[in-house]
């Protein structure tokens, strides 16, 4: 242990031997020197302020900046304008003469600013700069996110490519908000106030080690003091059925307070038809389900910052869902015998009346120690989760000669509290940035299932349960960065130990666990010259169990096909490689390789002297996948904007399941193509037209068939861009389905899914107010515990 001190005191100490030294003289209109000029330079990259300097009796000034990358200069002095100037990797270190306009000057301020790439690497990032890309003319941040480099988004769920989720970031504070929810957020994020998007691949050890996900940032422009705005938003959805949406935001910001609230309702429905084929020995089970799903929900986001003082800020948020997503079903199960014809018919018609609310509160503290960019943040959370339903099951089965009725109604009850608190500290050391912090969170998941019986017109003890679980985490983090010349090197570790309880009282049955793990990560970056930055990045990622999967009693949707928890499902982890390169700022590639132990997947146990089918999530995979994704944007021509990507992998996956085949392993592949078109000058009358597709492939021990989709849309920008229109065809060609394959114990299955994505939608958003922006949010540090709820 003192020789790995001693070895990363080393290595830290070899950080601080490069720095960059750059003067320059400010003076005002009238050519007379200003002295006692605050210059600050901030890093383009990160955001994070990297020097300070006072300018002396002769508005000279000389700064030390620890960092080779372009800089943004800030100067400012009471009577003057501030002035702000983008200085790029070429800047002379012999910045030149700096002008400052009076305040109550009436002439215009001239500030010189260089054109940032579209695309820079960053060690632990890569950073996509939307203000200069013609995609954020009238769009929003969800239509953004879409084309930036490795993000995906299918039927308007946000993923990563090569990653099974992603997590949103705003101004550094995390989403916590539902599918629905963030989908509406970040549609009323206007791609004008957007900045940059930074996406994450392998999060560092700031953030959560949960999950083999990626984290996107989104960073908006500074907004301006003293100024109030908002937006209405409504827009009109026909799929099967009709949906609508209406919403609304106000923000107010004046000297020291800063109030915003947004406001989003939903009411509609969709229809999600379900397909699957169960191919036993001697007959075949043909199901076909259809199935109503209710959208409504409500959702509210509020939240009341205070500057303390110019370098303290307190604050609390709160958010607030309610979503009643109801659903009536239809089944119908035809069973042929060997003569192919049919010897049986299996309905089943069943009504859910679900409710799902949830609260979140956050308090915060923010506090700045210097003009070097040492701070401190204190987060405080609370959390509260209820999920009710009442599904009521009615199957007829008929047979020749006779027919059977079974009706059930099946009751279940979610209640989830979790505590979490945070520290974090940003230290700038000499030329070294280290970020150390710790987390604590303490989880309470009580639920109970009764299952009543009509046919004997009593509750089924045999088919009720109570279940409580119990989650504790505690976790301490560390990183450390430097710019040596051409090198960007950052390395961190964070350590997570964690105690789980889980208890079935009607079963009486008892699971404990203890655990603690190292999550270490590391990240190099390399630019070569202007055109080619390479970069390598590792970090170890652990998955635990969603808290509904733990409980292990059953859930009947058919008197012969039943879901059921887990009480002894583990953790698993994944190791996670990637090299990059990104060429002239645009083209990026990536490299990656993922491993992954002891992994969980979903399985129907079907065997050839039963009809019963037995849904379940299990520990018993091993997978590998080595994967090449590219994405580029083309923008030679004034009128068309295309931007491309695409991702292909090569897995190989492993079962420990004697029911499951031994091994399988494949290629994937996924394209996309995004086009907008400008059809005037002013840039008001835009097109767009999107195209994905999807090749077959594997997932787990399933094979997955081809599928694609065709959207397209044209957006209408009138009363000085504060009125937009939006008509937006999608699926045009009901394409958007694919069919799953998979064989348990030599029974073959197929399952056939379409969730009705082709649909119009038509949208109107009006901003009103003064120097409109986006407001804030504040990271909820119980963001993980809350994504486990779904």
């Amino acid at each position: 242990m003192r020789n790995a001190i001693l070895f990363f005191s080393l290595f830290l100490y070899s950080f601080c031997s490069y720095c960059q030294t750059y003067t320059g003289l400010v003076k005002n209109a009238q050519n007379e020197p200003l002295p006692f000029v605050n210059v600050v330079a901030t890093d383009v990259i990160d955001n994070k302020t990297k020097a300070g300097v006072l300018t002396d009796e002769t508005g000279y000034f000389s700064l030390i900046i620890p960092t080779s990358h372009a800089f943004i200069l800030t100067l400012s002095l009471i009577g003057y304008r501030s002035r702000e100037q983008y200085f790029p990797t070429t800047t002379t270190q012999d910045l030149g003469l700096l002008l400052l306009q009076e305040e109550s000057s009436e002439l215009q301020e001239v500030v010189i600013h260089a054109a940032q790439p579209l695309l820079t690497r960053k060690s632990d990032r890569l950073i996509f700069n939307v203000e200069n890309s013609i995609v954020s003319a009238g769009a929003n941040a969800l239509e953004v996110l879409q084309k930036t480099a490795g993000v995906r988004i299918e039927r308007d769920k946000i993923g990563m490519l090569g990653k099974n989720s992603v997590q949103i970031l705003v101004n550094n504070r995390l989403c916590p908000l539902t599918a629905e929810d963030l989908t509406a957020y970040l549609r009323s994020i206007r791609a004008e106030d957007i900045a940059r998007i930074e996406v994450m691949t392998n999060p560092p050890a700031t953030y959560d080690a949960e999950g083999n996900s990626g984290l996107i940032h989104i960073v908006l422009k500074k907004t301006i003091n003293n100024f109030w705005g908002g937006e209405l938003t409504s827009s009109f959805q026909q799929s099967s059925y009709t949906s609508a949406t209406v919403g609304g935001s106000l923000t107010y910001q004046k000297n020291k307070w800063s109030i915003f609230s947004s406001t989003n309702k939903n009411d509609g429905a969709i229809q999600v038809q379900e397909k699957n084929k169960i191919y036993y020995p001697t007959q075949l089970w043909d199901t076909d389900t259809k199935i109503k799903y209710f959208t409504r929900f409500f959702s509210n986001r509020t939240g009341i910052d205070y500057a303390v003082n110019d370098r303290s800020t307190i604050g609390i948020q709160y958010l607030g869902n309610s979503n009643r997503p109801d659903n009536q079903e239809q089944t119908s199960t035809p069973i042929y015998g060997p003569s192919k014809g049919i010897d049986s018919l299996l309905t089943t018609r069943a009504h859910t009346d679900k409710k799902i609310v949830s609260h979140a509160l956050n308090g915060h503290f923010k506090t700045v120690f210097d003009t070097l960019g040492k701070n401190m943040t204190v987060d405080l959370d609370y959390f509260t989760y209820t999920n009710t339903q009442e599904r009521i099951n009615t199957s007829n089965v008929r047979i020749p000669q006779r027919e059977e009725v079974d009706s059930f109604t099946n009751a279940t009850n979610q209640s989830i509290t979790t505590y979490t608190s945070t520290v974090n500290v940003e230290w700038p050391l000499g030329k070294v940035q280290f970020d150390f912090g710790g987390k604590v969170s303490f989880m309470q998941n009580n639920s109970d299932i009764s299952t009543y019986n009509h046919r004997i017109e009593a509750l089924d003890l045999g088919q009720s349960n109570r279940f409580n679980y119990s989650e504790n985490t505690q976790a301490l983090y560390a990183s450390a960065s430097k710019t040596l010349k051409k090198w960007d090197i950052k390395l961190g570790v964070r350590l997570e130990h964690t105690q789980t309880k889980g208890l079935s009282l009607t079963l009486n049955e008892r699971q404990e666990n203890r655990y603690t793990h190292l999550f270490p990560t590391l990240y190099v970056t390399y630019i070569t010259n202007e055109n080619n930055q390479w970069s390598f990045n590792y970090g170890k990622r652990i998955n635990r169990p969603s808290y509904s999967s733990l409980n292990p009693f059953r859930w009947y949707s058919t008197p012969y096909a039943y879901t059921e928890g887990n009480p002894f499902l583990q953790p698993f982890f994944s190791d996670n490689f990637e090299f990059a390169h990104v060429y002239k700022n645009n083209l990026n590639t990536s490299f990656y390789l993922s491993r992954t132990i002891n992994g969980v997947d979903q399985i129907t146990l079907t065997a050839p002297n039963t009809v019963t089918q037995a849904t379940i999530r299990k520990n018993f995979l091993k997978e590998i996948s080595i994967g090449l994704s590219q994405s580029y944007t083309f923008k030679e021509w004034h009128w068309l904007t295309s931007y491309l990507q695409y991702n292909v992998n090569y897995t190989e996956i492993k079962s420990n399941l004697s029911s499951t085949k031994a091994e399988q392993s494949g290629l994937n592949f996924y394209f996309s193509l995004s086009n907008t078109l400008t059809f005037n000058q002013t840039k008001t009358l835009l097109g767009e037209v999107t195209f994905q597709y999807v090749a077959p492939g594997i997932s787990g021990m399933d094979y997955i068939t081809a599928y694609h989709r065709t959207d397209v849309g044209i957006r209408w920008l009138l009363l000085d861009r504060k009125l937009q229109l939006n008509a937006v065809g999608s699926d045009l060609f009901k394409t958007n389905k694919n069919t799953i394959k998979s064989e348990v114990n030599t029974i073959k299955q197929t399952y056939t899914n379409y969730y009705d994505t082709r649909q119009i939608s038509l949208s109107l958003v009006y901003k009103f107010g003064t120097n409109i922006a986006a407001t804030k949010t504040k990271n909820f540090s119980n963001e993980e515990e809350r994504n486990r709820t779904d």
